[in-house]
């Protein structure tokens, strides 16, 4: 995507979670709840994939099969008999527009997860973590800019950062239909600043 002279600049959730792994589960057993483009980040760890998830010590999930994209009750009958187990989700949004489609994302999955007593660990906005690792951000001036009031501008708001929200991503439907102020207002969210699209 042109980001190879930025990389050192560039810190992602799926990194985050990588360093986890590295550090907890480096020898453990996993079974990856995702797609197989997916799975790049993990080539690391690609020794200690299972395919069947009876044999795993937990759960990588990074987002839905493909053949099961829509079928949510599909993964709470896979995983209800693996509660016992850690899910690690390497990305907490629940949706995501791909043009004219919404998805659902990994963080649906990890939902349904704790639905059923499941224990999730989560590498993403809003949660602390993906912060504190990605940079040092005490005593600095930060903008959060994001179209997700669950993860992105809930994230700033957590930290307490200035936060940017695009008013034409997945909430463009609740903003045109109630408005801008009562949208913010059922998701009990706040933000600094908002536009349609992400310009300069």
């Amino acid at each position: 995507m042109g980001l190879n002279d930025f990389s050192d600049t560039v810190f992602t959730s799926g990194e985050a979670s990588k360093r986890y792994l590295l550090e907890n589960f480096n020898n453990k057993k996993f079974f990856h709840l995702g797609p197989p483009r997916d799975f790049d980040l993990f080539k690391t760890f690609e020794d200690n994939k299972v395919l069947n998830i009876d044999d795993s010590d937990y759960l990588l999930c990074s987002g839905l099969f493909e053949e099961h994209e829509y079928d949510l009750e599909y993964y709470k009958n896979l995983l209800s008999k693996h509660i016992t187990k850690k899910m690690i989700c390497t990305n907490p949004d629940l949706i995501v527009d791909r043009g004219d489609k919404r998805e659902y994302c990994a963080g649906t999955i990890a939902k349904s997860f704790e639905e059923i007593e499941g224990k999730v660990i989560y590498f993403g906005k809003p949660y602390p973590p993906v912060y504190e690792i990605a940079a040092d951000v005490s005593n600095k001036k930060i903008l959060c800019i994001g179209d997700n009031l669950n993860t992105d501008i809930k994230g700033a708001n957590m930290q307490n950062f200035d936060s940017l929200l695009i008013t034409g991503g997945i909430h463009r439907k609740e903003i045109s239909k109630l408005s801008i102020k009562n949208v913010l207002k059922n998701y009990e969210a706040k933000i600094d600043y908002f536009q349609e699209e992400l310009k300069w």
